[in-house]
């Protein structure tokens, strides 16, 4: 229970070195390897003395402000930990006790680099854990990995086979990607859904920069984003090898880059590319982008943006890119193709 005196803040890149090798136990005399730091952490953590010793050591609940008193109050909660921590928060004797950890909490987690690093974690850790392998149950993952497998089979990238025969009812790109994991990781139930979980995460950190770019507070951003982590569709569509994360992330892209665009219109271009991602992905339904978009500009009466050449521009790549990825399946499959997914004889 010795106290050594505060030292000053290091620079950001010796607080993130030095924060990165305190949760994964590098650099210390006690170095371990990646799964035994999980395996110590969760025996630490078992204790609530544990826990307020490591916060300490590392200078998150003291500071050169407090007196000799304040450090003795503190100790004093290790003995009980039950009591010292409820006692530590709501009944601390020093009147400057509570507002310099309030103070050294808050500018830790008003920090955007620490605010997207914790969803980018949770994010992955939440959409790609996987307890038990107990493969693919859902006939719909089943159903579009036995696709992504066939593409390794045969080599076909534009004509996408099902049991040996060409089916046409789901546009490429989901495919492509899911394939793409396929030769990556093998193919297994978790590769499957690799892409999704990708997508996933990506959509919770634009959903975290839209938010940001139209309220302009950290804390909304955050909450907007963090809210998507919890259970619910989203989640459960992020762990399945389905067509709605990917074609959610190009519509969401697409929105961001709407009103990136309406202060940088070159972001128009990123509006089309996203949306041809999304046609790309689930076909008419990614048309959203550009039919609400038109639709807003149209009833707010804003005809100088509806003939911006960089809006006009991105409406093109869209819709080029879709026509260009169904003409390259020829002029047969083609017409197949448009008739059972889009509904329209070409």
């Amino acid at each position: 229970q010795n106290f050594k005196s505060t030292r000053k803040l290091a620079p950001y890149s010796k607080v993130k070195e030095t924060v990165v090798g305190f949760f994964y136990l590098q650099k210390w005399f006690n170095s371990k390897t990646f799964f035994s730091a999980m395996v110590y952490w969760f025996y630490m953590l078992k204790g609530l003395d544990i826990l307020v010793w490591r916060l300490e050591t590392f200078g998150f609940l003291f500071s050169k402000r407090l007196n000799e008193d304040d450090r003795k109050y503190i100790n004093q909660c290790l003995n009980d930990p039950v009591w010292g921590i409820t006692a530590f928060w709501f009944s601390a004797p020093a009147s400057t006790l509570q507002p310099i950890i309030s103070a050294n909490l808050s500018s830790a987690l008003n920090d955007k680099r620490l605010q997207v690093l914790f969803l980018i974690f949770s994010s992955l850790l939440i959409f790609l854990g996987r307890q038990l392998d107990t493969g693919i149950s859902n006939y719909d993952d089943a159903y579009y990995a036995q696709k992504a497998k066939e593409i390794l089979d045969t080599g076909s990238f534009w004509i996408i086979n099902h049991t040996g025969t060409p089916v046409f009812d789901n546009p490429p790109l989901p495919f492509w990607l899911t394939a793409l994991a396929f030769s990556v990781f093998g193919i297994s139930s978790y590769s499957s859904i690799f892409s999704s979980a990708l997508f996933a995460t990506g959509i919770v950190l634009i959903t975290y920069r839209l938010s940001l770019l139209l309220y302009k507070d950290n804390w909304i951003a955050f909450a907007s984003a963090f809210v998507l982590l919890f259970p619910g569709m989203f989640v459960d569509a992020s762990r399945r090898g389905m067509m709605d994360i990917p074609v959610a992330f190009f519509v969401t892209l697409a929105f961001y880059a709407f009103f990136k665009a309406r202060d940088i219109k070159p972001w128009y271009l990123v509006f089309g590319l996203a949306t041809a991602g999304a046609i790309l992905s689930k076909s008419v339904l990614g048309l959203f982008p550009v039919t609400i978009v038109g639709a807003f500009l149209i009833f707010s009466r804003q005809w100088r943006e509806i003939i911006n050449p960089w809006f006009l521009s991105g409406c093109m790549i869209a819709l080029h890119l879709d026509s260009a990825g169904t003409s390259l399946t020829g002029n047969t499959t083609g017409k197949v193709h448009r008739r059972a997914h889009d509904g329209t004889a070409l």
